[in-house]
């Protein structure tokens, strides 16, 4: 019988392995999506200034970083948005300030974290220096 930490360990590669097959399978219909695309822009039938994104690296999909060219803006530019186009997608100074409140929240999220881990060392503290003050009371043979 295997250790419980490694029949956790080859459930877990088990669960992933079984998955693979759907992650696979998006990313063939990604590129098929891409590849219609290229061939839209090819026939001049796609709109002016379409960037077309870039395939998904199959060997690193789970490596993905933010710099990737999967994440590429391709609304960014506003003069090629329509008047009824959210400014959250299309307007710099928008989206900046909904990044800043999203780490605003983080930052709140965080001071939640860190209070709450201090009552709790307090709290450990205080038990700390009466267990210390009941031993030195019974050394003393008070």
């Amino acid at each position: 019988m295997l250790p419980l930490a490694a029949q956790g360990h080859a459930q877990l590669k088990q669960n992933l392995n079984r998955r693979k097959g759907n992650h696979d399978r998006l990313v063939r219909s990604y590129e098929k999506l891409r590849q219609d695309m290229q061939e839209v822009f090819i026939r001049g039938e796609a709109p002016v200034d379409v960037e077309i994104p870039g395939p998904l690296p199959r060997e690193r999909l789970w490596d993905l970083d933010t710099d990737d060219d999967i994440w590429v803006d391709i609304a960014r530019d506003a003069h090629v948005q329509g008047d009824d186009t959210p400014k959250w997608l299309c307007d710099q100074p928008t989206r900046e300030g909904i990044r800043a409140m999203l780490e605003l929240q983080r930052c709140e999220e965080e001071i939640e974290r860190l209070n709450h881990e201090r009552g709790t060392m307090f709290a450990w503290f205080r038990g700390q220096k009466e267990q210390l003050q009941c031993a030195s009371r019974i050394a003393q043979g008070k």
